[in-house]
């Protein structure tokens, strides 16, 4: 969930459930971003690198 509140811990749900992989997840973590890749035909690499991107563009 490190995504969503910093706790450095990509790979932790912090038993919310990983969004976009779990039914109802809330945490974005490592599944998110490979999930959503493989949805784009992409990896999880370039699925985090196209978001950073995009949130050094909003932010």
């Amino acid at each position: 969930m490190c995504y969503n509140c910093g706790c450095g811990l990509p790979k932790e749900d912090h038993s919310r459930g990983h969004a976009g992989v779990d039914p109802d997840g809330k945490a974005i973590t490592d599944k998110t971003f490979e999930a959503a890749g493989k949805a784009f035909d992409m990896d999880e690499k370039s699925s985090k690198e196209n978001s950073k991107k995009l949130l050094g563009e909003k932010l």
